[in-house]
Formats: structure tokens, C-alpha cells, sequence
């Protein structure tokens, strides 16, 4: 949308309307949140974004989920098409990977992306998840990656959401789930994939947005 964001047209509005779960009156209103972060940008930066997020989640520290978003959401526009960001992420060189994590995020981005990721088919939901997951996208989610993710949702939901496990604990049931016993200890999208089909309450926590909007 560039430096036209600051005003939705009713054929953008239109579009959005088509290409994701809100309805005309929602994306009116996800986006006076979003424009009045923006500052005049195209988009927001790291810094709006951790802001924009406060506003939903006051009382936590919201600064390593929104590093994760921002990294979700720059690597090119938001796809939920894992293959497809795999092959992508591979043709980046290091050069060109720090110069999209400069970029700002697309309203059009933000909104498909929480449109799939709270409102989605499941196949949509899965995608999403395990992208988010794959914290140094190589394709599979390791240990490391669950506690950071998770660590970072722990401490942007203080005061909001209680969980009945700590960290450790929900990693070694996820892992026990997709009956990963390698070492070390990882799944790929498909062992995802699996797990959440045969057991989707196990691995329903590990869903971002899932009842935020």
C-alpha cells in the first residue's frame, strides 16, 4: 500500500475483505490501531510494532515477540506457504536478509497474517505456527527454538495468561507428542504436521493468536 496506508479505499478495503476472515468494519478498525503507530511510515518499524503490541498485552514485556514478528514478517511479504518461504529464505544472502530486517511491516502483511494465524483453516494455522517456531529457519524446530518462542510469549502475557506447565515441561510434552526422540531434539514441518493432526488439543497452546481477536 506504500504511503498510502494512512487511507484505506473502499477497493483496498474491498480486497482485504476477500483475501482474509475480517469483515469490512474490522479492517477499519485494525487499521486506525495500525496508522496511528505508523508516525507517517509506510509501515511500522520494530520499535511501533513492540508498541502497537503493548496495547493488546499492557502489563508484559513485548519485546522478543515482536523481534520474532518483525523477522516473520520481513523475510518477504507474509506467505503461510511454508515450501515457498523455504525456498526463498535459501536464495538470501546475508547482505540481502539484513536489509529486509531494516524493513517495516505492510498493514496488508499484519492483517493477512493475523487473519490466518487467529481466524485461518488449520492447514493455514499449522504453516503459520511452524514458521513462527523456526526460529533461525532451517526447517526444522529444535528445543532452542520452542523455549525462545515460548519464553517470549511467557513474558509478553504476564499478568494475562496463566499456563499449568512451565517452559521445560511444555517442551518435553511437544516433543513427546511429535514422538521426536532424536538428539538432538527437533521436528520438521511434516512430524508437525503429524502430531497436531492426531492430537490437535496437545499442541493447541503452542497457536499464537488463537482467541486474541
Amino acid at each position: 500500500m506504500g504511503s498510502g496506508q494512512s487511507r484505506l479505499t473502499p477497493e483496498t478495503i474491498h480486497t482485504l475483505s476477500e483475501q482474509t476472515q475480517f469483515d469490512k468494519r474490522e479492517i477499519t478498525t485494525w487499521h486506525r490501531a495500525f496508522v496511528h503507530e505508523m508516525n507517517g511510515k509506510p509501515g511500522l518499524t520494530k520499535s511501533q510494532l513492540i508498541t502497537l503490541l503493548k496495547s493488546f498485552f499492557p502489563f508484559g514485556d513485548c519485546s522478543k515477540f515482536a523481534d520474532l514478528m518483525f523477522r516473520l514478517f520481513t523475510v518477504g511479504s507474509f506467505d503461510a506457504n511454508v515450501d515457498d518461504r523455504d525456498n526463498r529464505d535459501k536464495e538470501l544472502s546475508d547482505s540481502k536478509r539484513g536489509k529486509q530486517l531494516e524493513q517495516v511491516i505492510t498493514y496488508a502483511d499484519y492483517l493477512t497474517a493475523l487473519s490466518v494465524a487467529s481466524r485461518g483453516r488449520t492447514e493455514e494455522k499449522i504453516k503459520w505456527t511452524f514458521r513462527f517456531y523456526d526460529v533461525d529457519g532451517d526447517g526444522l524446530v529444535s528445543r532452542e527454538d520452542l523455549v525462545h518462542v515460548l519464553t517470549a510469549i511467557a513474558e509478553m502475557t504476564v499478568g494475562m495468561v496463566t499456563c499449568d506447565q512451565d517452559i521445560s515441561n511444555r517442551v518435553d510434552h511437544i516433543f513427546a507428542c511429535t514422538g521426536d526422540l532424536k538428539t538432538p531434539a527437533q521436528f520438521s514441518y511434516e512430524e508437525f504436521r503429524s502430531a497436531y493432526h492426531q492430537d490437535p488439543d496437545l499442541l493447541q497452546g503452542l497457536i499464537i493468536y488463537d482467541g486474541i481477536v
